[in-house]
């Protein structure tokens, strides 16, 4: 089994209350053009059933922007979201693991990345309004845990001074996360 986590940071979310299986804009958010290369070799050239396959972002939606455009040709693999709230989304479900941070922060994966065998990370390479901080792989595995992220991003900003720990830290530690990515795309 191999979970994709996907960003999808500028779909709406339970704390903005925007409806982002229908909205439409011009911001960055995971290219269905990218991820359906991806699945077209997982499935195609290696093997890996479409029942084996997960594209999650736990702490969003997956507009239908990008769901009309993949699952056009990958009906089968399961897309996870915060909601499960449009046809063929199914809502990030708790687990019983949960990651621990450095700062007190506790927080819970969902099922489809404790019962991955693997784990791929494509994340967006962008600039965060943070601190005009950038963000890489390691942030967007914020969005592979059931709970909100916005109360994760002081300890995230702390961490963007030298010495002092980082969440993205604490996340590729945990057994599920940092044990189970084999690719960064």
């Amino acid at each position: 089994k191999i979970a994709i986590k996907i960003n999808l940071n500028n779909c709406g979310s339970p704390i903005d209350y925007i409806n982002g299986y229908v909205k439409k804009d011009n911001d960055r958010d995971a290219s269905p053009y990218v991820v359906k290369t991806l699945l077209r070799q997982l499935v195609n050239s290696v093997g890996v059933e479409q029942d084996d396959i997960t594209v999650y972002d736990a702490s969003r939606q997956i507009g239908n922007w990008f769901y009309n455009r993949v699952a056009d040709e990958f009906p089968d693999i399961h897309y996870v979201d915060v909601e499960g709230g449009d046809d063929g989304r199914e809502q990030a479900q708790s687990s019983s693991e949960k990651i621990y941070f450095q700062d007190g922060t506790i927080r819970t994966l969902p099922r489809c990345v404790v019962d991955a065998d693997y784990l791929i990370n494509m994340p967006l390479l962008k600039k965060h309004p943070i601190n005009n901080g950038i963000t890489l792989s390691g942030k967007n595995m914020f969005g592979t845990f059931i709970e909100p992220v916005l109360d994760l991003h002081p300890y995230h900003e702390s961490g963007q001074n030298m010495g002092n720990p980082a969440p993205q830290t604490d996340l590729f530690a945990h057994k599920h996360v940092g044990k189970k990515t084999l690719l960064f795309i």
